[in-house]
């Protein structure tokens, strides 16, 4: 999945299992060639792994094409067919409040929460464990409408199910976390 920010793409995917992975090889058409734009380690779980790229060498209002190419551990390449695009630009003003599903999730132990804010006002972003205890508090005060992401640290708390809880005027939502040790 892509996903087109202000001067940067965001490259998201998922392995259902891996086995002898080395890494990915982020790759962008530049005309009719490919360029190698990064790479990220591969984690070689037999569950499969969440990876995230963020490319920041690109230009607003230009259209980027990407695809995967995986490197095993013996050297034998795997390119993948499927491409994506995707066109950065600097995002308008959302108009409504949202809360957007953690990414990753499950996570361990790092995971950012994307959230839009319609208009300027006080803004609540908290964290709770199941029984309703209060953990973090990402976010608790006044912003301008616009999109943010918050990122959670959860290091030094237990394998489980928390709550993310935004509240802003009269908008509240809550999203499940899992985090897994």
């Amino acid at each position: 999945m892509l996903i087109a920010g202000d001067g940067q793409v965001t490259l998201t995917w998922t392995t259902a299992s891996e086995k002898d992975n080395d890494y990915f090889e982020i790759q962008r058409q530049a005309n009719s060639d490919w360029i190698t734009v990064g790479t990220v380690q591969g984690t070689n779980e037999v569950t499969g792994s969440n990876y995230q790229y963020v490319d920041s060498d690109v230009i607003n209002g230009v259209t980027y094409t990407y695809r995967l190419i995986s490197h095993d551990i013996n050297g034998t390449v795997h390119e993948y067919e499927l491409t994506a695009q995707a066109t950065p630009g600097r995002p308008s003003v959302p108009v409504q409040y949202a809360l957007y599903q953690n990414y990753p999730n499950p996570f361990n132990p790092i995971t950012t929460i994307s959230y839009d804010v319609a208009e300027t006002g006080f803004v609540s972003l908290k964290i709770y464990d199941v029984v309703g205890r209060e953990v973090a508090i990402l976010v608790d005060g006044k912003l301008a409408a616009g999109s943010y992401a918050a990122t959670w640290n959860a290091r030094g708390l237990p394998s489980g199910i928390y709550l993310c809880r935004m509240d802003a005027g009269s908008f509240t939502k809550v999203r499940k976390l899992l985090l897994v040790k």
